[in-house]
């Protein structure tokens, strides 16, 4: 999942000098840049930053706009953010299957996700499911003083509940937007990350890079510094995933007394691997 992680965004509305920008995306896992700005996208590539490409999608141009994120993709993106709001709430889900359907016929294999405002029952729109069912993942916003403009008591976690508790995410993964916007205070960033890591989710994205403050974006990167030094890389977990699903499939053969194996532990730790979890599934 190309969009694991700690990353980041960029529009052309925020106020923090584009240098600054530049700086910030290389500190992060990555950034997300709006599709069509094409000198952008190459800089942050210079600068030597992951970049994945987004489009606020409109459902009166659907070929339009799945053809700006293929072009994003053939100019070094990652991954696709096809961002769905308001327009499409009263939609059948026609255009967004256009949508889709284009985008990987020109981007065979493209990443997609799903960024979406996901409250009060929106994931059950035709929009929506389709959306999300033809997505590596979903971008729930959770933006709480946007949510919660007069700052009730315990008002992080309430945007978080109303984000995500009660959405259909179909049993996809959940990397949500969280604001980085509106002057936040960085306890209230310390607050979302806490929730990002109490759920257990693959990580987040903060909007954006260019609207936060200094302090904000500290405590952003620091959280992806420490993500870099506690967790493996993504490369090797998917290899620790790909090994693990192996050694289930010899143990089982194993107990079922299979005398041949077609296919064999081709290292040494591997087959201890196997032998231990043969046992354990034993006892």
């Amino acid at each position: 999942m190309k969009a694991a992680g700690f990353w980041t965004w960029w529009n052309q509305y925020g106020t923090v000098p584009f240098e600054t920008v530049a700086r910030r995306a290389t500190q992060c896992a990555g950034i997300i840049t709006k599709a069509g700005y094409w000198e952008q996208l190459e800089a942050f590539k210079n600068a030597g930053a992951a970049v994945a490409v987004e489009a606020y999608v409109l459902p009166h141009r659907p070929l339009d706009d799945a053809a700006l994120l293929a072009e994003g993709i053939r100019r070094g993106a990652q991954f696709a953010v096809i961002n769905a709001e308001e327009p499409w709430e009263h939609t059948d889900g026609v255009a967004m299957r256009a949508l889709l359907g284009r985008l990987l016929n020109l981007a065979p294999g493209t990443q997609t996700y799903a960024c979406i405002d996901s409250r009060a029952h929106r994931t059950t729109k035709p929009y929506a499911q389709h959306l999300i069912a033809n997505s590596t993942a979903v971008m729930p916003m959770i933006y709480p003083l946007a949510f919660y403009p007069n700052r009730p008591d315990g008002y992080v976690g309430r945007a978080f509940a109303d984000a995500l508790d009660r959405a259909d995410f179909q049993n996809k993964p959940v990397l949500p937007v969280i604001q980085g916007f509106g002057a936040i205070p960085p306890g209230t960033i310390h607050e979302q990350l806490a929730d990002v890591l109490r759920r257990g989710l693959h990580g987040c994205s903060l909007y954006t890079a260019a609207h936060a403050t200094t302090a904000t974006w500290q405590t952003f990167a620091q959280q992806h510094r420490a993500d870099q030094h506690h967790n493996p890389t993504h490369d090797a977990l998917e290899r620790a995933n790909a090994r693990h699903h192996l050694a289930r499939i010899l143990a089982r053969l194993a107990l079922d007394n299979a005398q041949d194996f077609t296919t064999a532990p081709d290292t040494i730790d591997q087959a201890l691997y196997v032998l231990h979890l043969a046992r354990t599934q034993q006892q």
